[in-house]
């Protein structure tokens, strides 16, 4: 009975009883007030942590896991130029020259970064012959230099002179190319 006139007494506004309605305390006290500043804080500063490891070590797999980028250019330009002798018996031989000068040019670019793609033969062979006049150019050493000299006026020559012996000299430009191959790995661009 004396739970209930508790419950009842301060609904009703009365003070009866032993206490007074001001003098009852409760019996949970009230939780302090929750501030999300810090919460939100630390919760970013770990979320943040966790980016920098995860990115760490994405970036440090990759630089011990480079991915691989297929065979090197002397195997690639090798390959192509063994299909293109077998296959040039059949061929025209201003497309053969074509092959052969694309698969150089292709070896070059790979090799060195040059960019022999975008010149002429003529702009290309005046740009190697004076290297230190030209900005980028590689500095091929003389035997290299002579062969692609050589290389690229057989491959001129059977690309757009459509000569009757241009059929016999297919043989004698697919080995210029791959001796340009041979001596480009032996001797590697030369420092200026």
């Amino acid at each position: 009975m004396l739970f209930l006139q508790f419950l009842v007494s301060p609904a009703m506004g009365q003070t009866g009883g032993a206490t007074g309605a001001s003098e009852i305390r409760d019996i949970v006290d009230d939780p302090p007030p929750f501030y999300w500043p810090p919460v939100i804080f630390i919760t970013l500063s770990i979320l943040l942590l966790i980016t920098a490891v995860v990115i760490y070590c994405v970036l440090s797999y990759r630089k011990k896991n480079p991915k691989p980028t297929g065979p090197p250019p002397e195997v690639v330009a090798r390959l192509r130029l063994q299909e293109l002798q077998s296959e040039a018996a059949t061929m025209a031989p201003n497309k053969a020259g074509l092959e052969a000068s694309e698969i150089v040019k292709d070896f070059l670019t790979s090799q060195y970064g040059d960019p022999i793609r975008y010149e002429t033969a003529e702009e290309y062979l005046s740009r190697i012959a004076m290297p230190q006049q030209q900005a980028g150019a590689p500095v091929f050493s003389i035997g290299l230099l002579e062969q692609v000299k050589s290389f690229m006026s057989i491959s001129q020559e059977l690309k757009f002179a459509q000569l009757k012996e241009a059929k016999e000299r297919i043989p004698n430009l697919v080995s210029q190319a791959e001796k340009i191959v041979s001596l480009a790995l032996e001797e590697g661009p030369l420092k200026q």
